[in-house]
């Protein structure tokens, strides 16, 4: 049960990821904005919950300066 409750927000930030590349090929930058803000929650709590799983997500968050 653990790992689906560490699995959990990385799920959701998939939806909210793939939602800001929809907005994306859909020319609404601000929408993208939007939703990439929402993954980069997600991906925060995950990174809390399992340190270490999700280096490249550690990665995006510092590049694309979402991180705290």
């Amino acid at each position: 049960m653990w790992q689906e409750i560490e699995a959990a927000p990385a799920q959701v930030m998939l939806f909210y990821s793939d939602r800001g590349e929809q907005a994306i090929r859909q020319g609404d930058s601000e929408i993208a904005e939007a939703w990439s803000d929402q993954a980069a929650e997600y991906w925060k709590q995950a990174i809390a919950l399992t340190p270490g799983n999700y280096i490249e997500a550690n990665n995006w968050l510092k590049i694309a300066r979402r991180f705290e």
